[in-house]
């Protein structure tokens, strides 16, 4: 298989949902080390805990040291713990029917994740990969569905949290009938808002995101580099003008939607 420029590694399209890690073994884990308490009470839902529900939640937690591509866990397994990256990234991806694979979200250090599956007990929706080295924190889901009845303020920040993301969620039904140029716009300021100004993300993983074609991602966004928005490094943007991605974020500055070709050495 062909290696594309933004892509340093070759993958078939089903890879990440049918290789555990390059070695056939799952992400090794261990009990949690120095710092796991304090990295979790500065985040939300896990600061509403009392300090005798955080400790109960991490006394069985273990921490997850996983390399690219490793597998946390396949779409469709039973679900039965919560995760919370430390550091790295964590793809979220979704198997369709006819084998290939596509990023649904792209998850840095400091987010939570599997929450649904974890409070109705229900296999996962989608697979999780490690995009980068990166070390997670997986929470036993039981524990968590308990702490939640039993200490309200934890409880209500964990709801909050999930209908926020139910609205994201509706908002992007929208979304997706929008053209490729406001949806890139839009991913590109979702994941700033993730990662900071400097979002470190090839432009094919920026292209399953936005449900677009490689060559389109490159397209645009070379055009959007053009216009000032953003800065363009080998698997990395940097976003440039927050205001610029916005307005065409929300279908408005039809200049991505005309593609401005790059001059030719010689011209001005």
């Amino acid at each position: 298989m062909n290696k594309r420029p933004d892509d340093p590694e070759p993958r078939e399209a089903n890879y990440f949902m049918t290789n555990i890690s390059g070695d056939g073994k799952p992400a090794p884990d261990a009990a949690p080390g120095e710092g796991m308490d304090s990295f979790l009470r500065a985040l939300p839902p896990f600061d509403a805990l009392s300090p005798e529900g955080l400790e109960e939640l991490i006394r069985d937690a273990r921490e997850l040291s996983a390399t690219r591509g490793q597998v946390l866990f396949q779409e469709g397994q039973s679900s039965d713990s919560v995760y919370v990256v430390r550091a790295g990234r964590v793809r979220i991806q979704h198997a369709h029917k006819d084998g290939t694979v596509r990023i649904v979200c792209m998850l840095a250090p400091g987010d939570a994740f599997c929450c649904l599956p974890a409070l109705d007990g229900g296999a996962y929706p989608a697979g999780a990969v490690a995009a980068d080295r990166s070390t997670i924190y997986r929470l036993p889901a039981a524990v968590f569905r308990r702490l939640m009845e039993q200490e309200l303020p934890f409880g209500r920040q964990v709801t909050q949290n999930f209908c926020g993301r139910l609205r994201k969620a509706s908002c992007e039904s929208c979304w997706k009938s929008m053209d490729a140029a406001a949806r890139l716009a839009g991913r590109i300021l979702c994941m700033a808002d993730r990662f900071g100004e400097e979002i470190p993300l090839t432009r094919r993983e920026l292209s399953e995101l936005a449900g677009t074609t490689v060559e389109t991602a490159i397209r645009t966004i070379k055009d959007f580099e053009r216009a000032g928005w953003v800065q363009l490094a080998r698997g990395r943007v940097r976003v440039l003008d927050r205001a610029g991605l916005g307005e065409r974020a929300e279908g408005a500055n039809p200049l991505a939607n005309n593609h401005v070709p790059i001059p030719t050495k010689g011209q001005k």
